[in-house]
């Protein structure tokens, strides 16, 4: 398979935990974890990267050979280092890059190991290759956009059709990315922050509205405390907090104090899509739900 990536109209956005990259439009995600993406064009694999912090001295060259010896006993494939096309080199001289190349079983690819100074993370980023010399169309691009650490305190999280940045005090729980419904949920310390996506929403609000779909969906919304209109966009948020009455400040049989409990949804029409944001316990500063959901777009 060819990715003539000059037929395609554009290119997007990838932000995964702490990384960040341009790729052609036709690149999906195909396989995700917590620091690693598979991306694939059609059913062709396409773009494959790991990343993570180190401890100590980073070796390129010791984590090629380990690199080597699993892929040669679980696969059969070889690796060797390989010098970088010269118009790798520019855009990967931040990392004091080291090339390698691999082929077996009729498929093949060019990569490269990079470690960052700066914030101590090593990475590996390679192409697939059907043909010697086919990524060169598209990785100088790709490299020259890539990142492994955020500019600000703000980490981004750009996947499929949302767009999402993230204080950096949270850390990424759990994710789920199924038909019709995303979830993706951070911690910090004992606050719980989660955003929300679901589609198509026409098809979710027929028969019901924003409010009612909201309690059909998530939970923990009590029954007696109703979701009120915010802003001019329709978006629609809940807010309880029990026990922060004056009784409870002396402890007088009101039990224990829970988190208080903030979510926001609105219906994005003209994506027909709706995104909600959850936070369970007090964020780490009083403008942190609004900075977030300013942040957080269907794309």
């Amino acid at each position: 398979m060819e990715f003539d990536t000059e037929k395609r109209a554009s290119w997007k956005a990838i932000g995964w935990n702490g990384i960040r990259l341009n790729v052609p439009g036709g690149w999906d995600p195909a396989k995700i974890g917590r620091r690693y993406l598979l991306l694939e064009a059609g059913a062709e694999p396409v773009l494959e990267l790991k990343w993570g912090p180190v401890r100590g001295t980073f070796s390129h060259r010791k984590h090629l050979k380990r690199m080597a010896s699993v892929y040669r006993k679980q696969s059969g494939f070889r690796i060797h280092e390989h010098p970088l096309p010269e118009e790798w080199e520019k855009p990967l001289r931040r990392y004091a890059p080291l090339g390698f190349s691999w082929s077996g079983e009729g498929a093949g690819g060019r990569g490269a190991i990079l470690h960052c100074a700066s914030c101590r993370n090593a990475a590996l980023i390679q192409f697939f290759e059907r043909k010697p010399g086919e990524a060169d169309r598209y990785a100088p691009r790709v490299l020259d956009s890539f990142s492994d650490h955020p500019p600000d305190d703000w980490i981004s999280w750009t996947l499929f059709d949302i767009r999402a940045e993230i204080p950096g005090t949270f850390r990424l729980d759990r994710y789920r990315f199924d038909p019709g419904r995303f979830e993706l949920s951070f911690v910090s310390g004992k606050t719980t922050l989660t955003l929300y996506r679901w589609a198509p929403a026409a098809v979710l609000l027929s028969g019901r509205d924003l409010e009612q779909f909201a309690r059909m969906t998530a939970t923990g919304f009590r029954k007696d405390t109703p979701f009120q209109p915010v802003g001019e966009d329709g978006s629609l948020e809940y807010r309880f907090s029990r026990g922060s009455g004056p009784l409870s400040r002396w402890g007088f049989g009101l039990g224990k104090r829970t988190p208080p409990v903030r979510f926001r949804i609105r219906h994005i029409e003209e994506k027909n899509r709706l995104l909600g944001i959850r936070i369970d316990g007090t964020p780490p500063a009083p403008e942190c739900f609004e900075q977030v959901i300013q942040r957080y777009a269907a794309i």
